[in-house]
């Protein structure tokens, strides 16, 4: 396995890995699936809490003006379903 930790249960799950290239992504996919059992709901929102963990660090809210407001635009397919995820994480 490419990941240091894989602990799944029923609500929580954590992996620690660096990804390298889109074929490195892939084939750690792949092997979430087939080895963790995990579903492509739990990847995608794994990737949504990633992208909102990113924008937490890159915009604290000690440094923004509004901290009421965030536009999160989604659009079709996987990287649209990710944000779905991720926006209720920001």
């Amino acid at each position: 396995m490419h990941w240091k930790t894989c602990l799944v249960s029923e609500k929580n799950y954590y992996l620690a890995f660096n990804i390298k290239s889109h074929e490195e992504a892939i084939d750690i996919n792949k092997e979430l699936f087939d080895e963790c059992k995990f579903s492509v709901d739990q990847l995608m929102e794994m990737a949504g809490l990633s992208v909102a963990t990113a924008i937490a660090q890159t915009y604290p809210l000690q440094v923004m003006k509004r901290k009421d407001s965030l536009l999160v635009c989604c659009g079709p397919g996987n990287k649209g379903g990710e944000m779905d995820w991720c926006a209720p994480d920001i």
